[in-house]
This record gives structure tokens, C-alpha cells and sequence, in this order.
């Protein structure tokens, strides 16, 4: 098991349900911990068994 850790990456962003939001926009600040299993990646090296962050 592998921990995949992104902290305190900030962005700017237009998103909301009101015009207001989608107009003048915000800053977000992400935080995200993943525990994921990584053996197969681990074993093989190939790409296809690492982790998909697109879906």
C-alpha cells in the first residue's frame, strides 16, 4: 500500500452556482491523501498498472 499525498496546492478557479461566482471567481486550496495499492506497478513497471488519475 502507497500513499499519494498532494498538500496545500492552490488554485484559481471560476466555479459556483451564481453568476457572481462564475464571474469574478475564487482561490481554492487543495489537500488530498490517497492510500492506493501499488503492487501490480510495483512488480511489473509498466504504466498501465500504476494509477489512473483520469478516471
Amino acid at each position: 500500500m502507497s500513499v499519494i499525498s498532494i498538500e496545500g496546492m492552490e488554485f484559481f478557479a471560476y466555479h459556483g452556482c451564481f453568476a457572481e461566482e462564475q464571474l469574478i471567481g475564487t482561490w481554492f486550496v487543495v489537500d488530498l491523501f490517497m492510500h492506493v495499492d501499488t503492487t501490480a506497478a510495483e512488480q511489473s513497471d509498466k504504466l498501465q498498472d500504476t494509477v489512473n488519475y483520469m478516471t
